[in-house]
C-alpha cells in the first residue's frame, strides 16, 4: 500500500482502519458473484482504489488498481461519490477544465447533473464503458457515523455480465454490502 493510499484511508476514518471493516463484505461479494471488487475513497476532484478483491476469471478488465485514481464523473465508485459530495466535490470536478471520459467523449455539466440526481434517487451509480470499452461498474457510497460518504463500493467487470436481471441482483448486493460496512463505521441508517 503506497504511503498516499495509507494517508487518505487514515484521514477518512481516524482510527478506524476503513480497509478492515470493509474487507469482509469485500470477499463475500467477490465470491459471490466474481466480479472485480473496488473500494475507493475521494481525494479532491479525483477517486483513489484503497482496495480491491479481483474476481477470477482468466481475462483482466482492470481499469483501476490500489493507488490509482479516477476523475469523480467518471466510473461507478468515483460517480457515487460525487452523487452524494456534489455540493463540495462538482466545482472541484468542473474547475478541472473540460470533463472528457479516457475514450474522448465529452461530458457536460448539464448531463453530469443529470447523472447525479439519477444516482442519488436509484441508490447507486451506473457505468457503462465511460473508462474501458466492453466494461461496466456500479458504485454505492459508504457513510461514517456522522453520515458523511466518506467511501465508494464497486463492482466492475464484463458489460454483458451487467445486464437485467443481474444487474438488479449485483446492485442490490452492493447497495446491501455497503450499508453493512456503513453501519461497522457507526452509521445509523434511517431506514
Amino acid at each position: 500500500m503506497t504511503l498516499r493510499v495509507f494517508e487518505l484511508a487514515s484521514s477518512v476514518l481516524g482510527s478506524f482502519d476503513l480497509r478492515t471493516e470493509a474487507s469482509h463484505v469485500m470477499s463475500d461479494l467477490a465470491a459471490r458473484f466474481d466480479e472485480n471488487v473496488y473500494l475507493v475513497v475521494p481525494d479532491g476532484a479525483r477517486a483513489m482504489c484503497l482496495d480491491l478483491i479481483e474476481s477470477s476469471r482468466p481475462v483482466r478488465v482492470m481499469s483501476l488498481s490500489v493507488g490509482r485514481s479516477l476523475p469523480l464523473f467518471i466510473g461507478g465508485a468515483p460517480l457515487a461519490l460525487l452523487a452524494e459530495l456534489e455540493d463540495t466535490s462538482l466545482p472541484k470536478v468542473l474547475a478541472t477544465g473540460p470533463l472528457s471520459t479516457p475514450l474522448g467523449d465529452e461530458v457536460t455539466e448539464e448531463e453530469l447533473r443529470s447523472v447525479l440526481v439519477q444516482t442519488r434517487k436509484r441508490g447507486y451509480a451506473i457505468s457503462l464503458e465511460d473508462v474501458t470499452p466492453g466494461v461496466a461498474a456500479l458504485g454505492a457510497c459508504i457513510f461514517d457515523r456522522s453520515g458523511r460518504p466518506v467511501a465508494a463500493l464497486s463492482f466492475g467487470g464484463f458489460i454483458a455480465n451487467f445486464a437485467q436481471p443481474r444487474l438488479t441482483e449485483l446492485a442490490d448486493a452492493l447497495v446491501e454490502g455497503a450499508l453493512t460496512i456503513s453501519k461497522r463505521l457507526g452509521f445509523q441508517s434511517t431506514h
